[in-house]
């Protein structure tokens, strides 16, 4: 099966899951679980049928001793990650959260199967490490959402933990840093970046003339430089502890100002907290 055509096969089965979930009902529906199993085998064999680069074929030199640990913990994040999607599906039909990622769960668990199974002929490292990565970015940013949803319990936000430490130790074994997407990173900074100067303006138009109003825009000023210095070093594609660093100085006194505004009960500037909160939540997502 070549390529897009296996993309192809991959969004009809994960959109047909997601209809799948729409039209559940309270009670889980027999033959549910066997019909996840079923889709989770079948996109295991379309990563598995993908045809591999030259320099992923394996070598004939003695596996390292990390490769060995890597191994094992591909196992494991393998085990969980299944673990996860068939805790997801138990709940989709009562918890709205574990509905809406089990599609996204489903497509990673499917590419860290593809990944134990190669990690168990593959005799470098090296040659993991490309999709490691995707699946490291992948893994982070659902990790995140997860965290943050509603409704699911413990048992699934301690399996959620698991996965992040064993993603963190194959980063280490595997020599990956944590993986970000620039552009993405991009965007949502230059839209933080238009938010905090429209927030300005409206100081100036809500408290004209005013002690207040003139300190507010100073602070206010302080937290878009340093957002305009955190856009500078996506631009420049530092590395994920940097980036990672300069957003907290913003956040930190980004939360500052909000909260002086917020002290105000003018809802026209909270409208303008409003709508950076919701960029600095998809770039705490993002990194």
């Amino acid at each position: 099966m070549s390529k897009s055509q296996s993309a192809v096969v991959l969004s009809l089965l994960v959109g047909f899951l997601w209809c799948t979930t729409l039209s559940a009902q309270p009670d889980p529906r027999p033959g549910r679980r066997q019909f996840v199993e079923g889709l989770l085998k079948t996109l295991i064999e379309l990563q598995l049928d993908r045809p591999r680069p030259e320099s992923a074929r394996p070598r004939q030199t003695p596996a390292s001793p990390e490769f060995g640990q890597a191994r094992e913990h591909f196992k494991q994040f393998s085990s969980h990650s299944t673990q996860l999607v068939h805790h997801l599906n138990t709940h989709a039909a009562s918890v709205p959260a574990a509905k809406q990622w089990l599609g996204d769960t489903i497509k990673l668990n499917a590419s860290v199967s593809h990944l134990n199974t190669r990690a168990a002929t593959a005799r470098r490292i090296e040659d993991l490490q490309p999709d490691f990565r995707a699946v490291d970015r992948e893994w982070r940013l659902l990790a995140h959402r997860l965290r943050r949803a509603e409704g699911l319990d413990n048992e699934c936000l301690q399996c959620v933990a698991r996965l992040n430490r064993l993603d963190t130790t194959l980063c280490g074994l595997l020599g990956v840093t944590p993986q970000v997407d620039y552009r993405e990173l991009l965007s949502a900074s230059i839209a933080l970046n238009t938010s905090l100067a429209h927030l300005i303006e409206d100081i100036e138009i809500e408290l004209p003339r005013t002690r207040s109003g003139r300190v507010l825009v100073a602070e206010a000023g302080q937290v878009q430089q340093r957002g305009r210095r955190f856009a500078d070093a996506i631009t420049d594609q530092r590395g994920h502890d940097e980036l990672v660093e300069r957003f907290s100085t913003f956040y930190a006194s980004w939360r500052q100002v909000a909260t002086r505004i917020q002290g105000l009960g003018n809802r026209h500037l909270e409208r303008n907290v409003r709508r950076i909160d919701e960029s600095t939540l998809l770039l705490h997502e993002l990194l």
